[in-house]
């Protein structure tokens, strides 16, 4: 409930509500895509409190067990730091790999947001996506791809599935080709 509520302060704008909410939601992974629906829907001038609210979610998700939720929460949060600090963006960006690589399974391709819902619920969860922040492999590597396309190739060299590897590396090149 504090989740949807939230998020619709955040639709309305109201994002001090929203970031008084945030604390109380007890899921993590529900808290994280909160605080990042808040950091996107910030003006720009207020880049530290955006900053700010990156760093504690990516500081919350250390605590949470490795899914495919926590690896798209963490693409999320690459694709809204990377604009803000290039470095920032690489670091976010090897922890998002590193939490892919603890998974036996991730489909790099799959741009939806994650999935939050009540398991089982299909209706529950197909509501909870409503943020579509951009919680792929390609929203995360696009602010950096212009400047970064070397060190992207390089970071998905941690990759151990050798398919992730692959698949990471031809999204990495077709951005390149598009963008140039």
């Amino acid at each position: 409930m504090l989740f949807r509520s939230a998020l619709a302060q955040i639709k309305k704008k109201e994002f001090e509500k929203a970031t008084e909410l945030a604390p109380q939601i007890a899921n993590l992974p529900r808290r994280a895509v909160v605080k990042i629906a808040i950091a996107q829907g910030l003006p720009d001038d207020q880049q530290q409190a955006r900053f700010d609210l990156l760093t504690e979610v990516e500081r919350e998700l250390r605590k949470e067990e490795p899914s495919a939720n926590v690896a798209k929460i963490l693409l999320g949060r690459v694709a809204l730091i990377a604009p803000l600090d290039r470095n920032q963006g690489l670091v976010a960006l090897e922890q998002s790999l590193q939490a892919m690589n603890k998974l036996d399974h991730f489909d790099l391709k799959n741009s939806a947001a994650p999935k939050l819902g009540i398991k089982g619920s299909w209706r529950s969860e197909s509501l909870a996506d409503i943020p579509r922040i951009g919680f792929s492999f390609r929203s995360a590597i696009e602010p950096l791809i212009a400047t970064e396309f070397e060190n992207l190739l390089n970071l998905t060299d941690t990759l151990k599935v050798r398919e992730f590897r692959g698949l990471a590396q031809l999204e990495i090149a077709r951005l390149f080709l598009e963008k140039h």
